[in-house]
């Protein structure tokens, strides 16, 4: 599935999607801006590298990890619900973010349903004369 979208910032943004492939040598996220592209690794295990390439260059560089504090695995997003409720903070993951993010996952799903195919600009058969 693709969808163009439109950031509050008016970037534009197209999300590629794929679930039902049987392999594949595309990177789990890959980000293009206007004076990079970063390419993230699989984010079910949080490791890996996180390769970026500058505007102009021609090779990638590995950026250098970010620190983390503690264990880095599934089940983050319910430490972290636990700590901000002792911290009385805002949990990273609140359910206003989640609301955002099914809205918008709805949205696309929605607009993909109401596609309406085009007719091709040649005939389905074309006959062969001499």
């Amino acid at each position: 599935m693709a969808a163009l979208l439109d950031t509050d910032t008016g970037t534009p943004v197209t999300l590629t999607t794929s679930f039902d492939a049987v392999g594949s040598q595309a990177p789990h996220l890959e980000i293009h801006g206007a004076e990079c592209t970063l390419v993230l690794p699989d984010p079910n295990f949080h490791d890996g590298h996180v390769l970026h390439r500058a505007y102009g260059s021609r090779s990638w560089d590995t950026l250098p990890p970010a620190p983390i504090s503690g264990p880095s695995s599934r089940g983050l997003g319910v430490l972290d619900l636990a700590n901000a409720l002792r911290e009385a903070r805002e949990p990273r993951c609140s359910a206003r973010r989640a609301e955002r993010v099914v809205h918008l996952i709805d949205a696309i799903v929605r607009t993909a349903e109401l596609h309406i195919p085009t007719p091709s600009a040649a005939p389905a058969h074309i006959p062969i004369t001499r």
